[in-house]
């Protein structure tokens, strides 16, 4: 199935760049257009980000990567449009992942997909029915 990983209206902004965190698997960095940075975690809330880092540069975010100094230390350079470079410290709280968080994100990607494809049936039932009626409206209108 293709499509976007999380709709929400917090993208009022195009997404230009993002990355998973390396240790954490419901935790993920979005780049925006106006240059801020949004930190989601899936597990804490799927429908806006978890931190949302405004103006961090004055141009679009085109680049993101993360990376483990140590087992204590993580960082997330983020570079703009200009190429500028900013180096961030990702606090503990992000990178440490809760104990049991691969299975509660493989179950809630699961959730997910399921609610998808059930929606996806629903609405081609009632783009059928819709057609249907439309039918019928014809069918009145020559009668």
């Amino acid at each position: 199935m293709g499509g976007p990983l999380v709709v929400s209206q917090y993208f009022e902004q195009e997404c230009t760049v993002g990355c998973w965190s390396l240790s954490r698997p419901a935790v993920f960095f979005i780049g925006k257009q106006d240059g801020s940075v949004e930190v989601w975690d899936l597990l804490k809330n799927s429908s806006e980000p978890l931190q949302l880092h405004a103006h961090i540069s004055n141009t679009k975010i085109t680049c993101m990567k993360p990376w483990a100094v140590s087992a204590k230390q993580h960082f997330l350079a983020v570079a703009d449009d200009l190429g500028v470079l900013r180096v961030f410290e990702i606090p503990k709280t992000l990178y440490v992942p809760s104990r049991h968080e691969s299975l509660s994100i493989k179950k809630y990607f699961e959730l997910e997909t399921e609610n998808l494809k059930d929606y996806l049936r629903r609405k081609e039932i009632w783009t059928k029915q819709k057609k249907e009626v439309e039918e019928l409206k014809k069918m009145d209108l020559k009668q």
